[in-house]
């Protein structure tokens, strides 16, 4: 009975028939032993069928659980994008990502950007300089830089994206051209000529205003930190 209960409904049959057979074999008399090996025989045989069907439902069930897929948060690591910090500045966060990308790829320090920004038209986009000469947030003159412009595709200066990328790839160039960057932003001030005439040939390689926007871009590099000037 613990075979049968243990497999379920199909085999109780069986263990009922095993029963008929094990109590004909104790009534039979003088047969009793040869229909008992019998019976032995039979027992033996269902077990073996019930031990097989067992087996193979047991199989059946560890087929059929289901297997627990790991979700996508458990298998993706999130990533989280790196934090943006502004400057206390009076220019948009989108103009400031310009900046940052613009000198990302000039390989140019942003804070030196702002401080020349600074310099030039304190932060003001509309600004306008030497008699109409001089646009924009970095005092581009269009005269000297009309190819430049052309190559850049930049049409208008007073634009702040075309200028700053204008202006900025004009620094660039002078910081490569020149040893220090007093040197560099004389002439981003003066012009090559009016730099070499002014000071270089006097000994003089930081102009009055280059050394100016050395110091406010030394000053934002040190209390600003992407958190203001």
């Amino acid at each position: 009975m613990i075979i049968a209960t243990a497999c379920g409904a199909g085999i109780v049959s069986l263990a009922f028939a095993l029963g008929v057979i094990v109590s004909a074999t104790t009534t039979a008399g003088a047969v009793k032993p040869m229909k008992a090996a019998k019976a032995s025989e039979t027992l033996e045989a269902i077990a073996e069928i019930i031990f097989e069907e067992t087996e193979a439902e047991t199989e059946t069930e560890a087929e059929t659980e289901p297997v627990t897929e790991p979700t996508e948060t458990e298998s993706e690591t999130t990533e989280t994008e790196p934090l943006v910090i502004y400057y206390d500045v009076p220019l948009s966060e989108d103009l400031q990502d310009h900046i940052f990308e613009t000198c990302d790829e000039y390989g140019i320090e942003p804070e030196l950007v702002l401080a020349v920004i600074y310099h030039e038209s304190r932060y003001t986009v509309d600004a306008i300089g030497d008699s109409g000469a001089s646009l924009g947030l970095m005092q581009v003159k269009e005269h000297y830089h009309r190819e430049r412009m052309e190559r850049l595709d930049c049409s208008d200066l007073l634009n702040p994206y075309d200028n700053i990328t204008v202006g900025t790839d004009f620094l660039a160039e002078l910081i490569e051209r020149y040893d220090t960057f007093g040197e560099a932003l004389s002439a981003y001030n003066a012009g090559n000529r009016g730099a070499y005439e002014k000071y270089f040939s006097k000994g003089i390689y930081a102009s009055p205003y280059a050394e100016r926007v050395l110091e406010t871009w030394a000053e934002i590099k040190e209390t600003g930190e992407r958190n203001g000037y």
